[in-house]
């Protein structure tokens, strides 16, 4: 297979491939590149769609399928693309995922549970983006407890100069 490439239309500068791999059955071709990651048209994907390493929060792999997990434009989105033959793809995109992230660590906001802050950036001069993850069984929606993450945000940024 010719080496592909990446959607011109959808690339930033500077942007590389990186690893591709075939999807299964249909013949596309899924693409890692320096910046993103480049899921084709499957399944109920109409048009390729460019994901940002920064915005996957979670990438793991289930022999033969890549399952994605992002967040775009606000809304959780979850993929399990079935790869031919896998190559280099899960290492890469694991590696990938890994580098955004600066900071993690679990806050204990009541006895017992707590919530995971993240601090990730994009590349070196990006901003940082912080998300809080709340533990099973918490209300994220429960204003005192999102009062309480929000401290436990500032003091952790305080605290690392971020």
């Amino acid at each position: 297979m010719a080496k592909p490439r990446l959607p011109v239309s959808l690339t930033e500068p500077g942007e590389r491939l990186l690893v591709w791999a075939n999807i299964a059955p249909e013949g596309t071709v899924l693409l890692a590149s320096t910046h993103a990651m480049y899921i084709p048209a499957v399944g109920d994907i109409t048009e390729p769609i460019r994901v940002p390493w920064v915005q996957i929060d979670r990438a793991t792999w289930e022999d033969p399928e890549v399952v994605v997990e992002a967040l775009i434009d606000g809304v959780a989105r979850r993929w399990r693309i079935s790869l031919e033959e896998p190559g280099r793809v899960p290492e890469v995109v694991r590696e990938r995922v890994m580098a955004t992230i600066v900071f993690s660590e679990h806050v204990d906001l009541l006895e017992g549970a707590g919530a995971r802050i993240v601090g990730r950036r994009g590349d070196a001069d990006a901003p940082v983006e912080w998300t809080i993850t709340f533990d099973p069984g918490l209300d994220p929606e429960d204003p005192g407890l999102r009062e309480m993450a929000v401290h436990a945000l500032s003091d952790l940024r305080e605290s690392l100069g971020i």
